[in-house]
């Protein structure tokens, strides 16, 4: 994957050039994230289907247990965009990656066993680890790009996430013929551990990182023999929780944007639940083709984000928003449909599948930069701290929704019409966003 030397930085952030005289931090940082996601692909589409052949579990139940690590995610996020501002955002990065690998290997323990408390418990930690560290990629983002480069700048880091996605979910979805679930979540570990190593070494501070570094030794002398009042001490961890709670509280289009991506990522979400669960059951497909199909919403980003963000360039986000949104509209029925008629299931899926795709890439577009573009420079760990819980709520609700649905599945049409459901409150709240936010903040 070609990702670009460097993508223009602010006239303060100098420095943010490669420190290392090899690879550059976007650089870095992408390919950080590309092995993450290609380890979570491995096993995360997966886990719903196994739930269900593999323990027995009715779709709901295990939509309802699926549902429970994603607690972690409203409450973890908050927590790491406040630390990510007071603490550093490779810091974080670095430790969220060695927290995740370890839930990991929690996991694969408990599939080993067939014991539920080690799957969830295990799912919980990775999930509660990734979304404390999360917020720190955003802003690692936002400051190593200006602000007429940041849509382009997050549009490599999903490229990077569906490169790894593809790669992954492939992969997985081929070792599932030769592997048991428990061996190819053994393997997630190892490659997870890799991820950490990669990070570690390879990724240079972020210019924030630096200056929290000059004023690292005066707040140290401070705080000296007050350990309470310190960063990592209770009030400092109390002040870091409550800073994206606080930019909620003030900031109402942030709030008001907040809202309307909690069901984006219900949208988003559905493709690692409801698009598998559903082309298993509902089309009798075998592994291999779900995790083709899979594959390709992974493949489609990685040659088409970054072309088309720039092609919608001066283009108002929240525009951009609606077009993705009747994308998913025309697939999520085209799903249905298709579980009616079943004529050319395979060719007909992969073709929704490219459409459903397009649809994420133009509502990501605003999901991942306008917050960033609304937040002030030095709370934007905490603007990115709150903008991840959304996505927290999405994949809280969207398992057992899927759950629900698919009680439907002898009747498709209702099952995705349940599914689309919420492209109604975002056709209805980004006309309201876009009316609160500066034409130069709304522009890609």
């Amino acid at each position: 994957m070609y990702l670009p030397r460097t993508i223009g930085t602010d006239s303060n952030d100098e420095g943010s050039a490669n420190i290392l005289g090899v690879l550059d931090p976007m650089r870095v940082l992408s390919i950080g994230v590309a092995i993450r996601f290609f380890c979570l692909s491995f096993y995360t589409p997966f886990i719903l289907i196994y739930l269900h052949s593999g323990l027995g579990l009715p779709y709901v139940t295990a939509g309802l247990y699926l549902s429970l690590p994603s607690v972690a995610a409203l409450i973890f996020p908050i927590l790491g965009g406040g630390l990510t501002d007071r603490v550093g955002r490779r810091q974080l990065v670095i430790l969220s990656l060695a927290a995740e690998a370890c839930g990991i290997a929690t996991f694969a323990v408990g599939i080993h066993f067939a014991a539920l408390v080690g799957i969830i418990g295990g799912l919980f930690a990775a999930r509660a680890a990734g979304n404390l560290g999360s917020p720190s990629v955003s802003a690692y983002i936002a400051d190593v790009t200006s602000s007429a480069r940041r849509a382009v700048g997050f549009g490599w880091l999903r490229s990077a996430q569906n490169l790894g996605f593809t790669l992954g979910v492939a992969a997985g979805g081929g070792l599932l013929l030769v592997l048991s679930f428990g061996q190819l979540a053994v393997l997630a570990t190892l490659i997870a551990a890799c991820g950490v190593l990669f990070s570690a070494v390879l990724l240079p501070d972020s210019p924030h990182d630096r200056t929290l570094a000059e004023s690292r030794k005066l707040a140290l002398q401070e705080t000296s023999g007050n350990w309470g009042n310190s960063v990592t001490g209770p009030q400092g961890i109390a002040r870091s929780f409550r800073a994206p709670l606080r930019a909620l509280r003030h900031d109402r289009t942030l709030l008001l944007f907040w809202v309307t991506s909690c069901f984006l990522w219900m949208l988003i979400w559905q493709f690692a639940y409801a698009v598998p669960a559903f082309a298993s059951s509902g089309l009798g497909l075998a592994y291999v083709y779900i995790g083709s199909a899979l594959a390709l919403n992974g493949a489609v980003p990685v040659l088409t984000q970054v072309p088309l963000t720039k092609a919608l360039t001066g283009r108002a986000m929240t525009r951009v928003g609606l077009w993705g949104i009747l994308a998913y509209t025309i697939a999520f029925f085209g799903m249905g449909l298709e579980g009616v008629v079943r004529v050319l299931v395979i060719p007909v899926l992969f073709v929704l599948v490219i459409v459903m795709t397009l649809g994420e890439n133009l509502v990501s577009v605003p999901l991942f930069t306008l917050p960033m573009n609304i937040a002030p420079k030095a709370e934007r760990g905490a603007y990115a701290g709150a903008m991840t819980t959304a996505g927290g709520v999405g994949s809280i609700v969207v398992p057992s929704l899927t759950g629900f649905a698919l009680g439907f599945e002898a009747t498709p049409l209702v099952t995705w019409a349940i599914l689309v459901l919420p492209v109604v409150p975002v056709a209805v709240l980004l006309p309201m966003v876009r009316s609160r936010v500066s034409p130069a903040s709304n522009k890609i």
